[in-house]
């Protein structure tokens, strides 16, 4: 069975103090902002993400956490914004040049 895979828009990757990371984005397929489960594989190279539940994301273009989507994380979560490092992996694998 093929899984969907959700592709995600404004997005930016949050760590929590305990090191979980959790995407916050827009989402194509649903009109509104989603925060996912934990993060359990990256791939750099096709830009996708797997999560705790088998959810697949498709990050789409760089990070640019949206202004609202940012703030209410902000209000109810702890955690700080790490993706400038998937950028840098992202750029890496499409043979770019790494951000030190």
């Amino acid at each position: 069975m093929q899984k969907t895979i959700i592709e995600l828009t404004h997005w930016a990757v949050m760590e929590r103090p305990n090191g979980t990371r959790h995407i916050i984005a827009d989402s194509r397929e649903r009109p509104k902002r989603c925060l996912t489960t934990k993060i359990q594989d990256f791939f750099p190279a096709t830009q996708q993400v797997k999560t705790w539940g088998d959810y697949t994301y498709q990050l789409v273009g760089p990070p640019s956490p949206s202004p609202d989507g940012t703030w209410e994380l902000g209000q109810h979560w702890d955690g700080r914004d790490i993706s400038a490092d998937f950028e840098r992996q992202i750029e890496a694998a499409k043979g770019g040049e790494t951000q030190k």
